[in-house]
């Protein structure tokens, strides 16, 4: 938004002859008034940066960071006596996946 202000800004001071120039305060105001409609339909579902914190500050914008979610713990549980357990995961980045896996019985054999 930044950018395309300043572009429209550059590009009708040199096409348009009948053009009154905005001062960087009228520019400011612009975008500043485009993040406030997009504030009203863009939900922030992550915790922030403090960058982002002090800049929507600065712009005026009411901002609250989503409280922090607890982490998960996870932890291997013992298959009862006689079983096995079967521990997998894997991952993917692009075209590129792995897996792996491994078994162990309940006193954490393999």
């Amino acid at each position: 938004m930044v950018l395309w202000e300043i572009w429209k800004e550059r590009s009708a001071r040199r096409f348009e002859d009948d053009y009154r120039p905005n001062t960087s305060q009228d520019i400011i105001i612009k975008i500043r008034f485009w993040i406030l409609r997009l504030g009203e339909v863009i939900y922030i579902s992550h915790r922030s940066s403090d960058n982002f914190c002090q800049v929507a500050k600065a712009l005026g914008l009411r901002f609250k960071n989503p409280p922090l979610d607890r982490p998960l713990l996870v932890y291997w549980t013992r298959p009862p006596k006689g079983f096995l357990a079967l521990n997998t995961d894997g991952a993917s980045s692009d075209n590129i996946a792995s897996g792996g896996g491994v078994v162990r019985d309940g006193n954490g054999n393999m």
